[in-house]
C-alpha cells in the first residue's frame, strides 16, 4: 500500500497514517535493518505485524525470511554451469544484512568454482530503477565486461 522510498521519515510517516486509518495489521518490507520509532511503537502497543524479508534491529517480531546466501549461490552456481567466468551482480545497499549475505552465497559459489572474486563486477543500485540503469552502463562500459548479470533486487 506504501513505498517509502528508502526514507525513515517516510516509513513513520506511513505507519501512523495507517495505524489512524485503523489497520488490524501490517505485513512490512524494510529497506534496512534499522529499527523506526513507528515500528518501535506498533511493537510496544502489541499491534500485530510481519517482517518480510529483513527483520528491524531491535524488534522481536514474526518474519517471512528468504535464504540470501543459498538464493544468490544457486543463482551464481547456475551462470557458472552456464561456462560463466565474469559474472556481474549487483545489490541494493551495501549496508543491508541482506546484502551481506547475498554477498557470502556469490562469493561462495565463485570459490567453489575457483573463479577469482573481482570487486569491479560488484555494483550497488540503491533500490531504484535508476540505480540498476547506472550498474549496467558500468558494466557494459568495462574493458572486460562480464558475460553475464544478475540483481538481488526485484526493482533494480
Amino acid at each position: 500500500m506504501c513505498n517509502s522510498d528508502e526514507s525513515l521519515e517516510k516509513e513513520d510517516c506511513y505507519v501512523r497514517l495507517l495505524r489512524r486509518w485503523q489497520m488490524d495489521g501490517f505485513l512490512i518490507s524494510l529497506f534496512s535493518d534499522g529499527s523506526s520509532k513507528a515500528l518501535r511503537r506498533l511493537s510496544e502497543k502489541n499491534v500485530p505485524f510481519v517482517f518480510i524479508d529483513r527483520r528491524a534491529v531491535g524488534i522481536d517480531a514474526d518474519a517471512v525470511l528468504s535464504d540470501s546466501v543459498d538464493g544468490t549461490y544457486q543463482a551464481t552456481k547456475h551462470l557458472i554451469e552456464r561456462g560463466h567466468q565474469r559474472i556481474g551482480i549487483t545489490f541494493g545497499i551495501r549496508e543491508a544484512t541482506t546484502t551481506e549475505k547475498r554477498l557470502v552465497g556469490y562469493r561462495k559459489a565463485l570459490e567453489e568454482a575457483r573463479i577469482p572474486f573481482r570487486e569491479e563486477l560488484i555494483a550497488y543500485g540503491g533500490y531504484c530503477i535508476t540505480g540498476g540503469m547506472e550498474w549496467i552502463e558500468q558494466f557494459l562500459a568495462a574493458p572486460v565486461p562480464p558475460t553475464a548479470t544478475f540483481s538481488t533486487d526485484n526493482l533494480i
